[in-house]
């Protein structure tokens, strides 16, 4: 999902989020996929996470990166739990 890991990327809200996916989808975009796409947002950003986990048990100082990372998969794993 190339939608999804720009959001990561861009380090976007949620109100930016759902703006890029309505253009993706030209504002048609179904309900279960919106929230498969938060799923894979929460992955992509605990994915994230853990790399700079064991980056930093290297070694490396990722700072509140690191933080922010798991804050964010945190948040959007919320929404697709509901």
């Amino acid at each position: 999902m190339g939608i999804c890991w720009n959001a990561i990327y861009a380090g976007y809200d949620q109100n930016a989020f759902d703006h890029l996916i309505d253009l993706y989808y030209k504002n048609n975009c179904d309900e279960v996929i919106r929230y498969k796409i938060y799923a894979y947002a929460a992955v992509g950003r605990l994915l994230w996470n853990n790399w700079c986990e064991y980056k930093e048990s290297l070694g490396l100082d990722y700072g509140e990166y690191l933080l922010s990372q798991y804050r964010y998969a945190k948040e959007y794993s919320k929404l697709f739990e509901e």
